[in-house]
Parts: C-alpha cells; sequence; structure tokens
C-alpha cells in the first residue's frame, strides 16, 4: 500500500503517550564516540555516549538530487526517523524527491558543526538532536517515524509503506513540531504500556527560521504540510531536529574492551594489524566499535543496526585474531542465546515497532513486540562451529576458556549455552548425513520449503533462481563438520556423546564430492562467443578480452548455484573465497580454479575498483546478463567482505605451505614469502600433511601472482573498503572501471550501507609486501625484451600503463599489476637511481620498490611498486583522515628522517654536496629549480653559491667567522628535500609511503631542516606546524639557526 497519512488526534496520543517507561542510562563504560564517514553522495554521522547511540544520514551538500533526505536510526529497538526536505512549491520533485532535477529548485541543507549531540525529552525519552541549516524554504515531503525496518521497506521497495506505520501530529506552533509514532502493541500481553519515537523540529533561539504547519484536510488520510521558511535575501535559518525514543539503548563496546592492545604477542602482521585499534587512533575501529555491543553486535548503518547472525559469524571470523576474548564470546554468546528449539540459527532479529507487526502477520499479535527471530536462512546454523572452533582450538585468546563459556546460562531461553549448541550440532549432522550415505545432487542442502533465499546472496536473482547454493553445499557444511570433530577430539563437546571419527566419515565424503558437483566447463570457442556477446550486452569494450586473452581455451568454474533438478547457474562468482576460508582440504584443481577468478573482468572476476561478486559472462542462459548487472544488489558489483574472504583465505591457504602444525617453519618451504608466518595476522595451523601442491613452486606463484592482482583490485576502491557494496562505471573511451553508487544505478532504491560489520574484516588483514619475484608478468617481459630495442621496452610501458589522475609523469599499470611508472625527462639523477640506493643500504625504509629502469631518448622510465593509500594532502581534503592524525604521521616520517641520518657518504665522494645517489647534479633551488647545479665540493661552495656571494671571499665578509664555522661544521646526509604531504601516502591514519625520490641526495643535514619549516603549498597547516617545534640533530638545527642569519629566505 502507498504511504497515507497519519492521525492527529493529539489527546490521545499525549494519554497514552505518558503512560510510557523510562528509557535507561547506559554504564560509564560506554565511551564517546564521535566520527563522520561521507559515502554514497551521503554524509554519516555516527554518535555514542552514555545516553544513547545513533547515526545521522543526511544528503552530502555535491549531491544532485533536488531533495534531502534526512535519516536518523538508533540501535535501540532498532528505531529511527526518515524525512526528506524538499525546495518549497516545486512541483517537479515528489514527495521523496525523485524527480529531475534539472527543473526543481536548489535547496541546501547543511549539518552546523558541532551540534550532533545525545538529547532527553520528556519522561526521559532519549536520542539525538542536530542543527540544520537552510539556504532556502523547504516543505517536508514523506516522513517516517519508528521502525527503521519501516524506512528500509520504503526507501526499498518503491514507496511502499503500510498505514499502520503512520505518525501522528502531535503539537506544533511556528517554532515547534512535534510528530509522534506510538507502538502498534504494547510491549507484552500483561501490560498496558505503550513504547515510541518522536521526531522534534524547533527553532532554536537567534535562529530567523519560520515553521508553518498546516494539518491533514481530509480527515485521517492526508499527512500535514510542514513548511519551514527562511527569510531572503541570502540570509539562511537553523532548524533543530531530535529524534527520540524511550526504547533500552545498549551497552557499546568501546575499542579498548573491543581489540587487543598493541603489546600482545604474536606476529609481526598481527602488531600491525593491531596499531591504532585499542586506543581508537585508527578511525575504523571506531566505526567497528560502533557497531558491536555487550549482548550482540550490529550488521550495519544505517539500514542494519540490529542483530544479523550470518553477517556477526563472518565478521568475527575475520576479526577474531584482532579481537578481546570478551568481544569474541559476545558474539557467540548472541548466536547461541537466539537458536531455536530445533537447533537452527537466527538470521534476522526484529525488535521494536516492527517486531509488533510482523507478529500480527503471523497472526501472534498476543506476543505484543516481543522480538521475532528469523530461521529461513540454511548457512547461519553452518558458520557458528567453525568460529568456536577457530577460537577455543587455535587463537591464544580462546585458550582454556570452552568449559566456562558452553557452562553459561542463556538469557533468552532455558538451558547452558552447551545443551543449546548440542541441538545445533546435531541437526547440522542430520542435514549432512542423507549427502554421506548417497553424494547427489538432491541431497545436498537446498533452500527451506517455501523460501527463495538461503545463503549470503539472500534474494532469489542474487542466487541466479536456483536451489542448492554453492558456498553453503561445497565449504560450509563439511567446514562445519570439520569444525566439530576437531572440537570433539579437543574433549570439548564430550557432552553429545559423538565420536570424533564419524563426524569426519561424514565430512570426508562431501569434500570428495560436493564441489565436482557444481563443475561448469564451456569449451574454449563457445568460451570466446558468450564473452562478447556479454561484451556488447553490458557496453563494455573489447579491448577487454584482447587484452587478457586466455591461454587455456575452456573456461572451468564453480556454478554459482543448482537448480531443483540438478542444472547449473553458469554464474562465475567469488564464493570461492568460503572454500579459502573455511575449508579444511582445499584441492589443487579447486585452487586453479580461484586462480581463474582472480584474472580482469570479463574473463574473471578483477576490476580496477574491486572484485564483482558474480559474473554472467558465461551463462548459457543470457537472460542473467540483465538479472546479475551492474545495478543488481548482488550482480556484478563489489562487496568488501568478499574481497576480504579471498583475501584472507589466499593468505591462509598460502600460508600452509610456510608452516607445520606447530606454527615452526616447515622443511618444505616453497611457498611465497608474502604468507609467511610473519607476514599473517591470524592463527592458521596447517593440516598434516601439508598439502601436495605446496611442492609445485610454479603453482605457488601462480597463486601468489592471483593474490597480487586481488590486492592491486582492492586498492582501486581503497576509499569505500568498508562500506556494504558498490557498483562499477566504465570509460570506453580510456578503457577503465571507476567507483559508482549502487543506490544511483538500482531500479529499486537498494543503496549500500556507509559501514557495514563484516567489511572490517579487512582489520584482520595485512597486505602481503612482495619481493621483485612476486609479481612476474611485467618483468617476465622485460627479461624476454631485454636484448631488443630500448624503444620496443617504452612502447610496451606504455601501452601496460595509463596516467595516473592529473599527474603529468606519474603512469599507473593496467591489468591489476601493483605498479607505477615514473616518466622523467633525464638520464641521471632519477628516481631508479635514488631507489636502487635506499634500498642497497639495508634500512627499513617504507619506499617503492625498483622493478627495472629503462632510457629512451633522453627519458627514463622507472618502474616501482606502489605504496598503498592514499596522498596525505588528498586524505585531507577527502576527510578520509582526522586533522589530528597529521601528528601521528610526521612523528613517523620523523623516524623515517632519524634512520635517513645514519647513513654516510661513500668514501669516493666524500666531502660533495647537492649530489644525487647517482652522483650528479641536482634541480637548483636559486634558480627556482628551472636549472641544475652540483655536486659542490664541500658545504662552504654549496652556501656561498645560495647565499648568492660572488665567491667565498665574500661571503666571509658579511658572514661572522662563528657563524661561517658552525656552518662548515654541518655533517652531510642524506635529504629527501620535498616531503610535502602528496608526497606522504597515509593509510588507516599511519604513513604507509614516502614516495618522490629522485631529487633527494647528499646535503648539509640543515637542508632537512629548511625544506620542512618552508611555508608552501603542501607544506602547510598543522603538517607545518608540527616541524616548526620538531627538533632535528643538535648540529642540523645550530647550522640551520647560523644559515637564517644571512639568508633571506630558505635555500629552497
Amino acid at each position: 500500500m502507498r504511504l497515507l497519512a497519519p492521525t492527529s488526534s493529539i489527546v490521545s496520543a499525549l494519554l497514552l503517550y505518558a503512560s510510557v517507561t523510562s528509557a535507561q542510562i547506559i554504564g560509564p563504560q560506554n565511551a564517546s564516540l564521535a566520527f563522520k564517514v561521507v559515502s554514497g553522495g551521503n554524509d554519516n554521522y555516527f554518535l555514542r555516549d552514555n545516553l544513547t547511540s545513533a547515526q545521522l544520514l543526511l544528503t552530502s551538500a555535491n549531491n544532485t538530487s533536488a531533495a534531502r533526505r534526512l535519516v536518523v536510526a538508533l540501535p535501540a529497538g532498532n528505531t529511527g526517523a526518515l524525512t526528506y526536505f524538499l525546495p518549497k512549491s516545486d512541483a517537479a520533485v515528489s514527495q521523496d524527491g525523485s524527480g529531475n532535477s534539472s527543473t526543481a529548485g536548489t535547496l541546501n541543507v547543511t549539518l552546523v558543526d558541532g551540534s550532533y549531540k545525545s538529547a532527553t525529552t520528556d519522561y526521559f525519552n532519549v536520542g539525538v538532536q542536530a542543527d540544520l541549516t537552510f539556504d532556502a524554504n523547504a516543505t517536508l515531503g514523506v516522513t517516517i517515524v519508528g521502525a527503521v525496518r519501516a524506512m528500509r521497506d520504503y526507501v526499498e521497495g518503491n514507496g511502499v509503506m503500510h498505514e499502520i506505520f503512520n505518525y501522528t501530529l502531535a503539537s506544533y506552533n511556528d517554532t515547534s513540531v512535534r510528530l509522534h509514532r506510538q507502538w502498534i502493541n504494547t510491549t507484552s500481553p500483561a501490560s498496558s504500556t505503550y513504547k515510541g519515537a518522536d521526531l522534534y523540529l524547533t527553532v532554536p533561539s537567534g535562529s530567523p527560521a519560520r515553521l508553518s504547519v498546516t494539518p491533514g484536510s481530509n480527515g485521517t488520510w492526508t499527512p500535514p504540510t510542514i513548511d519551514i521558511l527562511v527569510p531572503g535575501g541570502g540570509q539562511n535559518g537553523t532548524v533543530r531536529v531530535t529524534v527520540v525514543t524511550n526504547e533500552t539503548s545498549l551497552m557499546g563496546l568501546d575499542t579498548q574492551r573491543l581489540f587487543l592492545p598493541e603489546s600482545t604477542n604474536g606476529s609481526q602482521a598481527l602488531q600491525t594489524a593491531l596499531q591504532g585499534l585499542a586506543d581508537g587512533e585508527n578511525e575504523a575501529a571506531k566505526q567497528v566499535s560502533f557497531l558491536t555491543y555487550a549482548d550482540k553486535f550490529t550488521a550495519g548503518g544505517w539500514r542494519f543496526l540490529t542483530y544479523f547472525g550470518r553477517d556477526s559469524l563472518i565478521a568475527l571470523r575475520l576479526l577474531m585474531p584482532t579481537l578481546t576474548s570478551e568481544a569474541i564470546e559476545s558474539a557467540l554468546g548472541a548466536v547461541i542465546e537466539r537458536a531455536n528449539t530445533t537447533g537452527a540459527l537466527c538470521h534476522e532479529e526484529t525488535i521494536g515497532d516492527y517486531a509488533s507487526f510482523v507478529n500480527i502477520q503471523n497472526n501472534r499479535s498476543d506476543l505484543g513486540n516481543q522480538p521475532f527471530y528469523d530461521y529461513k536462512m540454511i548457512d547461519t546454523d553452518l558458520l557458528l562451529l567453525p568460529a568456536m572452533s577457530h577460537y577455543f582450538l587455535e587463537l591464544p585468546q580462546g585458550s582454556g576458556r570452552a568449559q566456562q563459556f558452553l557452562s553459561r546460562n542463556a538469557t533468552l531461553q532455558n538451558g547452558t549455552y552447551a545443551e543449546i549448541l548440542n541441538r545445533t550440532i546435531f541437526y547440522n549432522l542430520e542435514r549432512a548425513t542423507p549427502f554421506a550415505q548417497s553424494p547427489v545432487f538432491s541431497n545436498l542442502v537446498g533452500l527451506r520449503q517455501g523460501q527463495p533465499v538461503g545463503n549470503w546472496r539472500d534474494s532469489n536473482e542474487g542466487l541466479g533462481y536456483g536451489f542448492y547454493p554453492f558456498d553453503v553445499n561445497s565449504a560450509l557444511v563439511p567446514a562445519s563438520l570439520r569444525a566439530t570433530q576437531a572440537l570433539l577430539e579437543a574433549g570439548v563437546l564430550e557432552f553429545t556423546g559423538l565420536e570424533p571419527e564419524e563426524v569426519a566419515e561424514v565430512a570426508e565424503v562431501w569434500e570428495a564430492n560436493a564441489p565436482g558437483l557444481f563443475e561448469v566447463t564451456v569449451v574454449a570457442e563457445e568460451a570466446e562467443e558468450r564473452l562478447s556477446n556479454f561484451v556488447r550486452a553490458a557496453n563494455l569494450s573489447e579491448s577487454l578480452l584482447a587484452a587478457n586473452a586466455s591461454s587455456s581455451g575452456n573456461a572451468s568454474f564453480y556454478a554459482l548455484s543448482l537448480m531443483q533438478d540438478g542444472t547449473p547457474v553458469e554464474v562465475f562468482n567469488s564464493d570461492v573465497g568460503f572454500n579459502l576460508v573455511y575449508g579444511a582440504n582445499v584441492s589443487r584443481e579447486f585452487l586453479q580454479h580461484v586462480v581463474d577468478a582472480l584474472q580482469p573482468y570479463p574473463r574473471g572476476l578483477l576490476t580496477d575498483v574491486g572484485m564483482v561478486v558474480a559474473n554472467p559472462a558465461y551463462d548459457s542462459n543470457t537472460t542473467m546478463i540483465d538479472v546479475l548487472n551492474r545495478a543488481a544488489y548482488h550482480g556484478t558489483v563489489i562487496w568488501s567482505f568478499q574481497q576480504g574472504l579471498m583475501a584472507g583465505g589466499l593468505a591462509r591457504q598460502l600460508g600452509f605451505c610456510t608452516v607445520n602444525v606447530l606454527g615452526s617453519n616447515s622443511t618444505n618451504s616453497t611457498g611465497p614469502s608474502s604468507s609467511s608466518p610473519s607476514n599473517t595476522v591470524d592463527t592458521n595451523p596447517a593440516p598434516t600433511p601439508i598439502p601436495d601442491w605446496c611442492a609445485d613452486a610454479a603453482f605457488v606463484q601462480s597463486l601468489q601472482d592471483a593474490q597480487a592482482r586481488l590486492w592491486t583490485s582492492i586498492r582501486g576502491a581503497q576509499d569505500e573498503i568498508y562500506s556494504e557494496v558498490w557498483s562499477y562505471s566504465f570509460d570506453n573511451a580510456t578503457g577503465t572501471f571507476s567507483v559508482a553508487d549502487l543506490a544511483s544505478l538500482s531500479p529499486t532504491g537498494t543503496e549500500s550501507d556507509a559501514i557495514q560489520l563484516w567489511s572490517y574484516g579487512f582489520l584482520g588483514l595485512v597486505e602481503p609486501e612482495y619481493e621483485m619475484g612476486g609479481v612476474e608478468l611485467l618483468r617476465r617481459i622485460h627479461y624476454a625484451l631485454r636484448d631488443l630495442a630500448t624503444s620496443i621496452q617504452q612502447w610496451l610501458i606504455l601501452l601496460l600503463s595509463r596516467p595516473l589522475g592529473k599527474s603529468h609523469n606519474i603512469r599507473t599499470f593496467r591489468f591489476n599489476i601493483p605498479w607505477v611508472v615514473k616518466v622523467t625527462e633525464r638520464t641521471h639523477s632519477t628516481e631508479a637511481h635514488a631507489l636502487r640506493y635506499l634500498h642497497s643500504t639495508g634500512l627499513d625504509l617504507p619506499i617503492p620498490r625498483l622493478v627495472f629502469s629503462c632510457t629512451h631518448r633522453g627519458v627514463t622510465y622507472t618502474v616501482m611498486t606502489r605504496i598503498p593509500g592514499m596522498n596525505m594532502k588528498e586524505a585531507l581534503m577527502r576527510q578520509h583522515m582526522a586533522p589530528d592524525a597529521v601528528e601521528v604521521v610526521a612523528q613517523e616520517v620523523a623516524d623515517v628522517l632519524n634512520k635517513l641520518q645514519t647513513l654516510r657518504q661513500p668514501s669516493a665522494d666524500a666531502g660533495k654536496v647537492m649530489m644525487s645517489a647517482s652522483g650528479h647534479d641536482l634541480p637548483d633551488p636559486v634558480t627556482f629549480f628551472e636549472e641544475r647545479s652540483g655536486p659542490y665540493p664541500g658545504i662552504v661552495e654549496l652556501w656561498v653559491h645560495c647565499g648568492s656571494f660572488r665567491d667565498l671571499a665574500e661571503m666571509k665578509e658579511y658572514v661572522e667567522p662563528a657563524t661561517f664555522d658552525i656552518m662548515a661544521a654541518d655533517p652531510i646526509r642524506y635529504v629527501h628535500p620535498d616531503l610535502r604531504t602528496y608526497n606522504v601516502i597515509v593509510r588507516d591514519g599511519h604513513l604507509s609511503g614516502i614516495v618522490d625520490w629522485e631529487d633527494s641526495g647528499w646535503f648539509p643535514s640543515s637542508w632537512q631542516v629548511h625544506t620542512m619549516r618552508w611555508l608552501r603549498f603542501g607544506c602547510d597547516g598543522p603538517w607545518y606546524q608540527f616541524w616548526l617545534k620538531y627538533r632535528l640533530s643538535e648540529e642540523a638545527e645550530a647550522a640551520y639557526a647560523a644559515s637564517k642569519t644571512f639568508l633571506i629566505k630558505s635555500p629552497v
């Protein structure tokens, strides 16, 4: 039904509202959180304190939509409010903001800095408030108060919402409006207490804005007209928006209770991953904290700020090595608490007002607003035991805690955790037994009767209308069985009476037979024909196929699902990642399919902006091209958690080749260094014996190359990595992909959450560091052509790369190769010379690795690895980095400078300054870098030049002898002369690397001081202020002070 008008019985509403109970203040442990995330054309503000937790979404100022949308969502009761602010009297804009924005009036609504805070109102209702500034008259469009799920239904359901969710116009005047929503039902059959929510619009003191309210004129079916009026003449008006409820707020897990401290013992990768998490310096840590609570994890904001079992367990598996025991057991306990009497696990918890609605729909209105637990999914039940096994048997946090945990009494139902878990174990075993007895497709685990969904692709279309999901049957069923076996062998599950051998026998049948039922092979000629058809239908470029021609011919992969008759749904997909993370015995054949999947799209899954989760290019059923297109929620789009599964799973499998069960170096150590124990965050004991494929160095290399391609693809959309899902746009002119907002493409309005719990699995991963042998493609080309003309080398480099942004001399490589090339019109003093020298020193420096370089017609092409992250200048401008994080990065850069200070000149060049790593000249600061000069035979000669003296004698006439002596005593050190913010690459609020080394070289140590204290573009603001205060060596500071007595300005 269409949205209908609110009722207007103010008196009855007030009488009912007076009977509500007070909202509860949550404990003092609930540390304050406040942060902002920009995503999908929206500004998202997050807040948590000892009163409440809430997310506020407001359409960004640069969004082209005619309407401004406001969403407030609170985990308390999954309650909130949604409204659209429309330009007043603009017929071109509908009530939800759709329409032709080019003909609509303009309206900008912005949040006043510092105004977003918690709020309380009468009867101790709790929520948040914020002041919004309007630059023109506005009117309220569609407005929903109460259940966030009802808000979701409207946004994603083509403007449909049941009239049962209508609000009441409770009170109004020209400075205040109150919209009240009383819950459908009482809190329980025995109670007369109603809960509810309110949306207030008030004009704060000093604001010239006024409110004009006209109650509905058609009885109870027409909503009121609410206008926000501001003065003319360019004067803005401010209106305060407050959203409150008397639902009980949740006790949050702050970052200290959530994450392990940095001092935790473990691999170097774990220590790296933990940096900034527990102390909350990492913004992502705050975001995870917002989503996690003492009694449950929530899935994402704003649309899913409630319990989802699958999301909790997948996020837990990826994040677990970084989490405290308290956090892990909070998530595990929440899952067990919500199991039903059969042992099935809850997929989604519906609470608050929407629970009353669901209970009524189920003819159980007598339950009031008691939570409704949804058990339709078939994968959630299978994720619990693998998580518990990993925690109790493999991670130090869980060591010795199993019995204590399992003996707890549940609070949401009767029984101990052990008793409830026992039901789930037998439930899963019973579902797996038919296939073990007869391994045919009809005995696989299919969707529940009457349900079109059952796994993470929770839409009928997302499974390609299939019945037997690939991930459930090939990965999760055997993983749950193996985890049960391991826990039995460890004596944790003695209460079940099961023997580990009987569970192992069932698991073996599944591992040996289930994947093969999903095998799809398309012969070479047919595969090419289908690919060409797909490229045309998807409006891509044939060049994508020409650039990535297959060498093997046939296309082989695992089907997305099977239909009820066993026919495979021939959609290339990303769900092999589940096997990599959860699988105990992943075969070489399976891993080859993974390598094939991690090829450039559309032959594989990798685009420039991430890994698509579905690719219907090879499907003989061409209708799937439209069903699973780039506008579909589970189509050719990128889900961040799927990338995390794939990346974590590859690290796990490759790690099996370098460690044995005890974690020490294996005698069979042919695996890549990128997945060695020191480079893996998680603890993943290898199977015994180590997989046979580990002995094949070429195969292991192919896996590592696939791993590198995946991470390059992930880095292409680094800014989106913690959001839920995004799509792509393709530029046929350049042959490149870019990020596209799914909501702007989706015909149903499905949008991405700005923060999504399982996307933060990346916090439990560290990108592998590859030696030059790690990614072999371009190097092999270079080796093959090194004896040919340099013109061919230059041609190949330009063919394989494209310009990086607006840079005139930096190019990034295509085809997911994680390299860049710097093009310099000189043959000496190049980036290649500097990088080659710095790496030869043995210092651990965060700088690119040189792959190779070549020179053609006076131009040098330096190919080097790409530093992950974003330059700090851009990160600050795009608000991806908090200004207070500048000092953290600056200190890390200072640590690098201190390392450089330990370098000493080669004896053959001792005393020479303004000399590059290749022993040549450098850009001259006196001529504003237009010319080059140097090397100078000594420090004094350099200062003669920089001081514009005719010669040394003239300098001695003007400079005091004591000053002269200090300058001459300045030690010569290796200096980076351009450490401005755009040459500092940051990631997650920390230094990732330093670039642009071509003008580095040997200078007086004070030269580094001059470069850092020269106020100019890129060396300003907090960055400049840090270096004004920071002190380098005593000699450098003394020489810097001395030089300022005769230099009008810095030499740089």
